[in-house]
């Protein structure tokens, strides 16, 4: 053993200068591995995080989208900061049809154990995309809607009726403005969402309906006056914020509930005579709720046609009434 002991000191003084030179290629080695592992973990936890924030910003962009690209904007560079505080740059795009938004985030990450094999830091980039397409299914609608035939001669007024305020009142004006078809005899435009009666029908109106409404739905319509129902649920939203009468999407309160999503539809099926029994959802349309009625004789209810991202499904085959959706792309 001693013998032994000795050899390899001997071996050792005689090619001490090999060894240093594999030892510093061992360290170089070492270091290498080291800096993959501890600075490369830290540029993967830096991109997912960075990735979070692109995400988040180009969502809340999209939700002021297609109305207001300058807030849109604003949106996405404050969601983008707050998620990722050290981001150095956020860079937002937008569609000049505002149908799309680009969000990039860039961060300088430095390096720790790289440094040694002459790397300092390293650039992050994150992209995220979302892309806003016409509604194709969505929960909130509330129980009142548009037959497709008439959206060519009611989308440009100012003002569009959602409901009449008597059945086959033919002095009355019809679903739409002027030159609209109305809805036949019994009918005044309430349709079955959640269930049957005033009280569902009211509350559909009031909070939007829980069930999920899709294009190729076939619903049911709701015949009689509904005045009682039509004007609680209204007013609730109208209460809301009362002295803001007309839609501007620089100045529309967060906590205001005039928006409203309905189905566009057609006819299906008839009943006796002319009334409309059943239809089928087609595509969606939003409305900015104007007034209700106050005549004990009816519950006439009034709106105006806006573009809205309204958040549920979408479809850049669907046909657009002025609904949105959105959803990640990239």
């Amino acid at each position: 053993m001693r013998r032994m002991m000795f050899k390899f000191r001997t071996f050792l003084n005689n090619e001490s200068g090999g060894v240093l030179i594999i030892v510093a290629f061992a360290l170089v080695g070492l270091m290498g591995f080291t800096a993959l592992t501890v600075d490369g973990g830290s540029l993967y936890t830096e991109k997912s995080r960075l990735q979070k924030a692109a995400d988040a910003a180009a969502l809340a962009a999209a939700q002021e989208l297609p109305l207001d690209s300058t807030k849109a904007e604003l949106e996405a560079t404050n969601t983008a900061n707050k998620n990722r505080p050290t981001v150095d740059e956020v860079k937002v795009e937008i569609d000049p049809n505002k149908k799309w938004v680009r969000v990039t985030t860039k961060e300088n990450v430095k390096f720790t154990f790289a440094k040694v094999l002459g790397f300092n830091d390293q650039d992050v980039i994150a992209t995220a995309k979302v892309e806003l397409n016409p509604m194709t299914s969505g929960r909130g609608v509330i129980p009142l809607g548009i037959q497709h035939v008439d959206y060519d001669l009611w989308k440009n007024c100012t003002e569009i009726t959602l409901k009449l305020p008597k059945p086959s009142d033919p002095t009355s004006t019809s679903i739409g403005c002027d030159g609209a078809n109305n809805l036949g005899s019994g009918n005044t435009g309430p349709l079955v969402l959640t269930g049957t009666g005033g009280d569902k029908y009211r509350d559909d109106l009031k909070n939007g309906s829980n069930v999920e409404v899709k294009v190729g739905m076939e619903l049911e319509t709701q015949t009689g006056n509904m005045v009682g129902p039509t004007k609680q649920g209204i007013k609730d939203r109208l209460s809301s914020c009362p002295s803001y009468v007309t839609y501007d999407a620089a100045t529309y309160p967060e906590d205001c509930e005039r928006i409203v999503t309905v189905p566009i539809y057609k006819i299906i099926e008839f009943e006796t005579g002319n009334q409309i029994k059943k239809v089928e959802v087609i595509g969606f349309a939003v409305f900015f709720l104007v007034s209700v009625s106050e005549s004990s004789e009816g519950a006439e209810v009034k709106g105006q046609l806006i573009s809205y991202n309204v958040g549920g499904d979408s479809s850049p085959a669907q046909t657009n009434y002025g609904a949105y959706g959105y959803k990640l792309v990239d």
